[in-house]
């Protein structure tokens, strides 16, 4: 398959190389793209952050330099009237609609698609800036304006269509490609970390942004009520956010200052996963969970929140993985417990995990770069 679109000129437009799922995506297809024989230009608000090492050789970066996506509309312009990509591909509620305004304004005659990683219906109700609440309007708006939108759960297309009345003809839902070679290479390296060097203790691993979307809280609670049960337990949460300080006090409170870490964010998170014990998410609402099917590809069990949307489609309603009711912490602590002691099959999660490699999903994304490819 390699080399099969030479020289077609997609552009990816995004924020910035923190270490988010999103940024991890792109790069993803970036490197794909490339091996199709494609040019790939990185369109980015500020080209900065600790993926920035993670960039596929070959890729052209243009870097906007502006901070904020709503001060880049006017050298994004330029961008495409200068540079004339065939397609571009833009992720994030406020990149999308920059997108759409900038393609109108530069008269621009390639082809748009927006891709929707979250819940809009979701964001706007709990939102973490004064922005988030007008995302399904802005959508509704401006969403119009693009040839085709992709969204990345069956669950999350649903809630799209209900919180912006769009077409269901112009949504797409794509599955993100969160499993690759680089990733399963990166999880054989060993963290060098006195847990995971000590025979007998279970170390469960949480992983992502300290906000309250992820709802730590809960998972603090349960794992108070699980280390009663089994006191060698230890508990890890990677990443950064504005909740780290009430998560560690909450810790505190609890009693768990010696049996929980947040080391912040980790460059190779695969590393962790492959040797945790079980994986747990437990988010208030998601838009595909990424960091789920990244566990399962290192062979970790999950245990994870039935929150909307996709942990239920990529653990099949329970059959790669125990789901609980969001924001119950009993109900957590038993699911955690009984993983624990009756793990799901770690060839089967892997197998689960191929079906969301950049293998299986690249051609889906070809597909609605390129319709009129041969």
């Amino acid at each position: 398959m390699s080399g099969q679109l030479q020289n077609q000129h997609v552009g990816l437009f995004f924020s910035n190389f923190n270490g988010g799922g999103i940024q991890r995506v792109m790069l993803s297809l970036a490197e794909g793209l490339l091996q199709q024989g494609c040019r790939v230009d990185l369109i980015l608000v500020r080209a900065e952050g600790p993926l920035s090492t993670e960039i596929p050789a070959g890729c052209h970066i243009f870097d906007l330099q502006t901070g904020h996506a709503s001060k880049s509309l006017f050298k994004l312009i330029y961008y495409l009237s200068s540079e004339k990509p065939r397609v571009v591909l833009s992720s994030q509620t406020h990149i999308n609609v920059i997108a759409v305004l900038a393609r109108i304004l530069s008269g621009w005659s390639g082809r748009l698609l927006l891709s929707e990683h979250i819940a809009l219906d979701f964001a706007s109700r709990y939102p973490t800036n004064w922005k988030d609440r007008f995302f399904p309007i802005l959508a509704r708006i401006f969403y119009r304006g693009a040839d085709e939108i992709i969204l990345v759960s069956k669950e999350t297309a649903r809630h799209f269509v209900q919180a912006t009345h769009l077409p269901e003809k112009m949504i797409k839902v794509i599955y993100n490609p969160v499993v690759s070679e680089k990733q399963i290479e990166q999880s054989k390296v060993h963290p060098n970390h006195a847990w995971f060097t000590s025979p007998g203790t279970p170390v469960l691993l949480a992983a992502g942004r300290l906000t309250r979307q992820k709802d730590f809280t809960t998972l603090l609670k349960a794992f108070a009520l699980l280390h009663k049960r089994l006191p060698e337990t230890k508990l890890m949460i990677l990443g950064e956010g504005e909740e780290r300080a009430h998560l560690e006090q909450l810790s505190e409170e609890l009693g768990l200052h010696d049996a929980v870490q947040f080391p912040g964010f980790v460059i190779n998170p695969f590393a962790y996963m492959a040797n945790a014990s079980v994986f747990v998410l437990s988010s208030r609402w998601e838009g595909f969970a990424n960091v789920i099917a990244e566990a399962m590809a290192c062979g970790t069990p999950v245990v994870s929140t039935d929150c909307p949307s996709g942990p239920a489609e990529i653990l099949e309603g329970g059959k790669y993985g125990r789901l609980v009711p969001v924001g119950n912490p009993e109900a957590l602590a038993e699911a955690i417990f009984q993983e624990l002691k009756y793990p799901h099959d770690k060839n089967l999660l892997m197998q689960r995990a191929n079906e969301f490699s950049i293998d299986n999903i690249l051609p889906q994304y070809i597909e609605c770069l390129f319709p009129d490819q041969d």
